[in-house]
């Protein structure tokens, strides 16, 4: 096992964390609509991107080329963030896409083509609805009634074969 070498107050509630690759920095999505920046050899706070969304962060994806950020929000939406800049260069957002919980994980496929984010559904209030959209269109590219309670994480094989789902409801479903 490892040992703890260092903790560090965040001042604000953390729902997901990645490194960004290259760089050595480990970013946070909070809890007050802000993702912060942290260089784990000094232990200090290097950048903070102020009310990435209108609600808390609920996470944090690195782009398969390391020049973005994918965030999910208790917004609805999900946003590309340019990491040379630290703005926001599209939004996501669908009529259909309902942030139903504090804690989902939305994903970016391997190939940069999609991101996909679970939701609750206003389609079939039985079901929850997974979305894709297409980053080139900047469309949605599918939604599919899944889960049966909120869907929770969803993520891409890294080859880019298929789609993994997993929600409250105890299931994990896979999608081609």
């Amino acid at each position: 096992g490892g040992r703890c070498t260092k903790t560090v107050l965040c001042s604000s509630s953390c729902n997901d964390i990645t490194v960004l690759p290259g760089s050595d920095l480990v970013c946070s999505a909070h809890f007050d609509n802000h993702v912060r920046l942290w260089d784990p050899r000094s232990y200090k706070l290097a950048e903070t991107i102020e009310n990435c969304h209108e609600s808390q962060v609920t996470s944090v994806c690195v782009t398969p080329d390391g020049n973005g950020l994918l965030t999910s929000g208790r917004d609805s939406k999900l946003k590309i963030i340019d990491m040379r800049t630290y703005r926001a260069t599209h939004t996501f957002a669908c009529p259909d896409f309902i942030a139903s919980i504090n804690h989902y994980k939305a994903c970016i496929s391997p190939d940069s083509k999609y991101v996909a984010a679970g939701s609750s559904s206003r389609i079939c209030s039985n079901n929850q609805t997974l979305c894709v959209w297409d980053m080139k269109q900047k469309v949605v590219a599918r939604l599919c009634d899944t889960h049966h309670g909120p869907i929770t994480c969803c993520t891409w094989h890294p080859d880019g074969t298929f789609l993994a789902t997993t929600g409250h409801d105890g299931q994990l479903i896979t999608w081609r």
